[in-house]
């Protein structure tokens, strides 16, 4: 079996930062999709992003 690729400091801190501005960026998206479909939206579309 193959030994697994081991990532150095720098990029596993790369990776975590990016991991953690994806994550921000998809909580702020999701509270936006909710904010907006119950303006203009019915039930169903809240109900659809949560």
């Amino acid at each position: 079996m193959d030994t697994t690729h081991t990532f150095s400091k720098g990029e596993e801190i790369a990776n975590a930062i990016t991991h953690g501005i994806g994550a921000l960026l998809s909580i702020a998206a999701l509270v936006l999709l909710i904010v907006f479909s119950s303006l203009h939206g019915s039930a169903w579309h809240v109900v659809s992003f949560t």
